[in-house]
């Protein structure tokens, strides 16, 4: 039998990536997904799609439940809860198969934004002013000292769903309510125009393998 492996997050466009790209090598490969028209489904190298939550910790004990039969020689998770949830569990899984994430104390660091603007700021990395906030007084309080507009954003979570710009005394509190019910302790920031620029890399070690950018 060929080499076997999960990948996460079938809806990702690098999740599909990485499906064809093991698929070419002779590599079996199912997928996991959140919804039905996940992309990697309709690729011709994956051979089995299984749907899993979409949220922690959920998660993690559906991708345990799968790699606990032991049919796979790794585990790839795509999606940042897989990742965190692969990490947080990664000794659990690698009783079953390989699974090439960070250690959990790494992983936060990378997961929870108040705990990266602090590595940055001891780093000398310039970051803008910020807060996380106990209770929207505390936040209103902070945005009156730094002026509006500031951004406010989820602790925890990628893209655009959990971050608002508030430009007013109304915005805030409107923002503030909605991102704190997606995730508790959300971060409130000073506003810095300007464009936005990515950078992935992968390390081992402290090594850098491979790195790329975006704009």
């Amino acid at each position: 039998m060929s080499a076997r492996v999960l990948v996460t997050n079938g809806e990702y466009p690098h999740a599909l990536a990485v499906t064809r790209s093991l698929g070419r090598r002779g590599i079996e490969v199912h997928c996991t997904f959140h919804r039905k028209s996940a992309l990697s489904l309709r690729s011709k190298y994956c051979g089995r799609g299984f749907l899993v939550p979409e949220r922690r910790p959920s998660l993690g004990e559906a991708l345990l439940g799968l790699l606990e039969g032991g049919e796979y020689e790794v585990l790839l998770p795509v999606g940042l809860m897989a990742c965190w949830e692969a990490s947080r569990l990664r000794k659990e899984l690698e009783r079953y198969a390989r699974v090439p994430v960070a250690d959990i104390r790494a992983m936060e660091s990378a997961v929870r934004k108040g705990k990266t603007v602090e590595i940055a700021r001891e780093a000398g990395v310039p970051v803008p002013k910020n807060l996380q906030p106990a209770s929207l007084e505390e936040a209103s309080s902070f945005a009156g000292e730094t002026g509006f507009p500031v951004v406010v954003k989820g602790d925890v979570g990628s893209g655009g769903e959990q971050v608002r710009l508030a430009r007013n005394e109304d915005e805030l509190v409107k923002s503030y309510r909605c991102i704190s019910s997606l995730s508790p302790r959300p971060l409130v920031q000073e506003y810095v125009s300007g464009s936005g620029h990515g950078y992935s890399a992968l390390a081992r070690g402290g090594e850098i393998l491979a790195e790329s950018g975006h704009g």
